[in-house]
């Protein structure tokens, strides 16, 4: 199982699983979404993400930063 580094940023993000499943573990809270699922959530909330299964999960991921320097 491949797992993202833990991470937090300023701004928001929109994870939409493509396919496969992933476990995000979100300020100390883990949620499994499954192809079709979304999920919407400050940047700066400390997250982190990995794949569930034997072949690794597709993920459309959007980061917004606003105010950006």
């Amino acid at each position: 199982m491949k797992s993202a580094a833990r991470a937090s940023h300023p701004g928001e993000e929109m994870l939409c699983v493509v396919h496969g499943r992933i476990a995000i573990l979100l300020d100390g809270e883990e949620l499994v979404l499954s192809k079709g699922d979304c999920l919407y959530f400050s940047g700066e909330t400390p997250h982190e993400v990995r794949s569930l299964g034997k072949q690794k999960a597709e993920v459309l991921v959007v980061v917004a930063q606003t105010g950006a320097t």
